[in-house]
């Protein structure tokens, strides 16, 4: 329900700046989260590794800037523990900045980079319950995408990596965090 509410207070921000600019663009995307570490993230001074888990979030940005594309991203994982019924979830609002690197006939390739917020949640599930809480912390994303022509908008494929510039403390116990995204989307 917390992702919920965060997500349309969001929402609503995105939405209210489009009525000043008709120069935003919207998108939305979903994809796997996935776990590039080899030992996993590390709880409590241990690594664990996590299982791939899921991805989705929505964006808007402005083109105003000479090329620059800026804007907001909010990004919403999910990921569990292998071996175990726990896991992290995220909730991540991120002021980003985009460049096209190379253009193409029907579209661009681009990178990207962002600073913002994450809230980070252990989900101890029925495997801790006692440790389940969560934490909001400062950390930064980049990103590496192509978009293409597809109707009245484009597609686009996006890698983002995302990381936590500090550990995050949750009931007493430290988490490290940080998390990869594959994602596949639209934008109007």
């Amino acid at each position: 329900m917390k992702h919920l509410a965060f997500s349309a207070a969001c929402l609503l921000t995105l939405s209210t700046q489009a009525a000043w600019s008709q120069s935003f663009s919207y998108e939305f995307y979903l994809g796997a989260a996935i776990d590039l570490t080899a030992d996993g993230l590390e709880y409590t001074d241990v690594d664990y590794p996590l299982d791939n888990g899921s991805a989705f979030g929505l964006g808007a940005y402005t083109d105003q800037f000479g090329g620059v594309e800026l804007g907001l991203d909010l990004m919403v994982t999910d990921r569990r523990y292998t071996d175990f019924e726990s896991g992290l979830k995220s909730v991540s609002l991120m002021a980003m900045g985009r460049y096209p690197v190379a253009r193409f006939a029907t579209g661009d390739a681009y990178v990207g980079a962002g600073l913002g917020a994450i809230r980070v949640e252990y989900d101890g599930a029925d495997f801790a319950p006692a440790f389940t809480g969560d934490e909001i912390t400062a950390g930064g994303q980049i990103s590496l995408g192509t978009r293409f022509g597809l109707g009245t908008g484009q597609g686009f494929v996006e890698f983002k990596y995302q990381t936590a510039f500090d550990t995050v403390e949750i009931v007493g116990e430290t988490i490290e965090y940080n998390t990869s995204a594959l994602v596949v989307g639209y934008r109007f």
